[in-house]
């Protein structure tokens, strides 16, 4: 005699799994928009904070949604306090996120609107945090990225994976103390705005089509090439620019309030226009000038403080300009 089986019934856990499995399957390769409400905190991390609902708050992969659009307004500040992964983040007018110490935003764009304000590290964890962008973004509005670094540069990054370039818009800036990491190409401005702190630009090269400026605090150039439009202005408003062992062509050199630009390294300037008074190469520099330099300021070698051979090296190109060129030797 044949065997009989019996028809089998799944536990209702198992029937609750599969259709939760179900669900996440059939949002996998879907976008969704998440508003702040800040209904029960100022943490990112509960998910009661966002509209709409769900068991976990917006990083992609969550809610088994791959990807997450954020908008972020009042009330304020939303704190960032766990590593998050999104696509587009929309600050509105009032917006304030704050990227706590430790933790690490990565947006993969195609746009930042910051209408806002963005903090990383808030200066107070000495732990590495970050901003990074891993896929081509535009930085845009009205509103500002401020690195706040802990007296420790690596604890406020902005940074760009390889090969991808975060261009800042006009209206936008980025200030405050810390590192830029990123490929950027800059319409806006960048400001080390605070006094006795340093702002990095380094790791990857750059263009300049608006405003770099220390209006403060120094800005450090270090080791990379920054490539100036025709209205490319490099600043020291108030401030220290420091050009270190890097290459600087195109736009225009500038200083003012008793602001100074410094070159040291081995570093190359070209094709520009200085009319700042305070253009000092340090004791110690060796700098290659190529193409015209328009000088209607003061270049300075060696600023007469250092026991080094410091050389200005012409190769081709014309000097220009009703400003003078002053050897003061040691």
């Amino acid at each position: 005699m044949l065997p009989l089986y019996k028809r089998s019934r799944l536990p209702v856990a198992t029937v609750a799994s599969l259709l939760a499995l179900s669900v996440a399957t059939n949002l996998l390769g879907t976008t969704v928009t998440s508003t702040w409400t800040g209904t029960n905190s100022t943490l990112w991390s509960s998910a009661g904070n966002w509209s709409p609902s769900a068991v976990n708050p917006p990083s992609n992969g969550n809610n088994g949604v791959s990807d997450y659009n954020v908008i972020i307004g009042a009330p304020s500040p939303t704190v960032l306090d766990i590593n998050v992964t999104i696509d587009s983040l929309t600050l509105n007018t009032g917006g304030n996120l704050q990227i706590s110490g430790n933790e690490n935003l990565t947006i993969n764009g195609p746009t930042v609107t910051d209408n806002g304000t963005i903090t990383v590290d808030n200066g107070s964890t000495n732990a590495v945090t970050t901003i990074g962008f891993a896929a081509n973004t535009s930085l845009t509005g009205n509103g500002t990225l401020f690195l706040d670094d802990n007296s420790n540069p690596v604890c406020a990054q902005l940074n760009t994976a390889a090969n991808v370039t975060l261009t800042q818009t006009a209206n936008h800036t980025i200030n405050g103390h810390g590192q830029i990491n990123a490929l950027l190409l800059n319409n806006g401005t960048v400001n080390a705005n605070v006094a006795s702190t340093t702002l990095f630009l380094q790791s990857n090269n750059m263009t300049n089509n608006n405003l770099f400026e220390a209006t403060a605090g120094s800005l450090n150039i270090n080791s990379i090439t920054v490539t100036q439009g025709g209205g490319g202005l490099l600043s020291a408003a108030g401030g220290t620019v420091n050009i270190n062992s890097s290459t600087v062509t195109g736009g225009t050199l500038a200083s003012s309030s008793g602001g100074v630009i410094q070159i040291s390294g081995t570093s190359t300037i070209g094709g520009l226009t200085n009319s700042s008074t305070s253009l000092n190469i340090l004791g110690g520099a060796t700098v290659s000038a190529t193409g015209d330099i328009v000088d209607n300021g003061i270049i300075t070698i060696d600023n007469g403080v250092t026991n080094a051979v410091t050389v200005l090296t012409f190769s081709g190109g014309n000097l220009s300009g009703t400003g003078t060129l002053f050897l003061n030797d040691n």
